[in-house]
């Protein structure tokens, strides 16, 4: 489907989705990240999972299921999962509420526990936005995974202590929006009017990437990767070309301690209103 900013509105086509997933598996990538509503992303997924007779670790998720009656949550939950199965063709080995705010509804929540002691799904848990979301689901039944929005340039749920809190309480993380929607790979004065205010940061995380004599995806890519507490990086990438960059790059050091404090530095100046994608678009 077509999604972020930076990217062009035209989907990849199946064959090129195809050579990307042979690629992604044979540079070492394991785990591949999916929803219903990502398109045709799940049964995509799922004819290449069956054409190459393999069993990679799928994360899927719910969708919304706002509006639905804790009443008819169970089967809703339940008919969900049937579609993900029957499209991927394997059991997703985690699975999570798309919308934070159904997996802490306790009949939702109950019923995806239900599922995953059951064995119809593995790991269960919630897509996440904020710190707040993060407790209030370790405090009504800690979740087994969780997604996160972790990048250089958006910080908060780890200098305000969520990322630890779930490693705490045994909660396997994964960081997703590394490349905030791509936008801290865009050229600066293509950002959106909307992200003008992103510019200054951009340049300046531009600038580090050429003293380091390395790359802005390189960087970003590396500093969540490093990160205590997450488990594993939700990257996109939409061309082998892409791919083949990330994949290099996953394989680099770690970075060094004087690049690490001047990504704190610039993340510190960057407006957090400009943070979160789903205000983007009402700003535009």
């Amino acid at each position: 489907m077509a999604y972020g900013v930076a990217n062009p509105p035209e989907t990849p086509t199946p064959a090129t989705v195809e050579a990307m997933l042979d690629r992604a598996w044979a540079g070492g990538i394991t785990a591949f990240d999916t929803a219903p509503t990502y398109g045709e992303a799940e049964d995509r997924l799922g004819r290449w999972i069956k054409k190459r007779g393999i069993s990679p670790h799928v994360v899927s998720k719910l969708p919304s299921l706002h509006g639905v009656p804790d009443a008819d949550a169970a089967k809703a939950v339940d008919e969900a999962i049937r579609g993900t199965v029957s499209r991927l063709r394997l059991r997703p080995a985690t699975y999570l509420a798309h919308d934070a705010a159904d997996y802490l509804r306790p009949a939702i929540r109950e019923r995806l526990h239900a599922a995953a002691a059951r064995g119809e799904v593995g790991a269960v848990g919630m897509s996440a936005y904020t710190e707040a979301e993060v407790r209030a689901s370790i405090a009504a039944g800690p979740p087994h995974a969780i997604e996160l929005p972790v990048s250089a340039l958006d910080q908060r749920l780890v200098s305000g202590g969520a990322v630890a809190a779930c490693a705490a309480a045994g909660i396997t993380v994964f960081a997703r929006s590394v490349f905030l929607q791509g936008v801290m790979l865009m050229p600066p004065d293509r950002l959106p009017a909307a992200l003008a205010a992103l510019r200054t940061s951009i340049e300046r995380f531009e600038t580090l990437a050429a003293e380091a004599e390395t790359t802005r995806p390189s960087i970003a890519l590396r500093f969540v990767r490093d990160l205590s507490g997450v488990s594993s990086i939700v990257i996109g990438a939409y061309d082998l070309d892409q791919l083949d960059a990330l994949i290099a790059a996953a394989a680099e050091p770690p970075l060094a301690a004087g690049d690490l404090d001047a990504i704190a530095a610039i993340a510190r100046a960057v407006p957090l209103s400009l943070l979160d994608p789903r205000t983007w678009a009402a700003k535009a």
